[in-house]
């Protein structure tokens, strides 16, 4: 029989290095959570930043691409429409997936990049920790889009079409000013 294309969670933490969770090595930090999703996943040990700018760095994720190639060297210049839909996000809206966006989005094109998504729940800029629920009570932003992933698979992760989910989290980006 036929194999059904695999559902596709990508996850991205903000200013983590390689070594920073348990399963990589690192004895003082405790990461059951990462470690189960590595041991369960796949866990790219050799990947490398090659700018440690973090809009440049997410174009160059999108795209597959150097900055030097794309272009985008800074906040405040966006895809072009025709390079937006070779990016990974819409590539496999065209082969036929609900695609999904959660969290810190970083780059320029936010407004069209929010329009091509089957699920929206990214915001622009740096975005806050300090969050609400419905009620008013005290939400961290991490927390906050863990329930917007829950909502995104109850949403589409039964449905015919396969998935492609983007998480962009903040954390463990500083916020302190230190």
């Amino acid at each position: 029989a036929a194999k059904s294309p695999p559902n596709i969670i990508f996850l991205l933490a903000d200013d983590m290095r390689q070594d920073m969770m348990s399963f990589a090595g690192n004895t003082i930090l405790q990461t059951p959570n990462l470690d189960r999703l590595a041991r369960a996943g796949i866990y790219f040990n050799n990947a490398y930043v090659t700018t440690a700018i973090c809009s440049v760095s997410r174009a160059s994720i999108m795209s597959g691409q150097h900055a030097r190639r794309h272009g985008l060297w800074w906040f405040g210049r966006p895809f072009s429409p025709e390079a937006w839909q070779a990016t990974s996000p819409m590539q496999p809206k065209q082969a036929g997936y609900q695609i999904g966006f959660i969290g810190k989005y970083g780059m320029a094109n936010y407004q069209m990049a929010s329009e091509d998504f089957d699920y929206w729940a990214g915001f622009d800029g740096q975005g806050q920790y300090v969050q609400q629920d419905e009620a008013g009570n005290y939400l961290h932003l991490t927390r906050k889009m863990g329930n917007q992933m829950l909502n995104f698979l109850d949403q589409h992760g039964s449905g015919d079409a396969p998935f492609a989910l983007s998480v962009s989290f903040k954390a463990p980006h500083c916020q302190d000013g230190a």
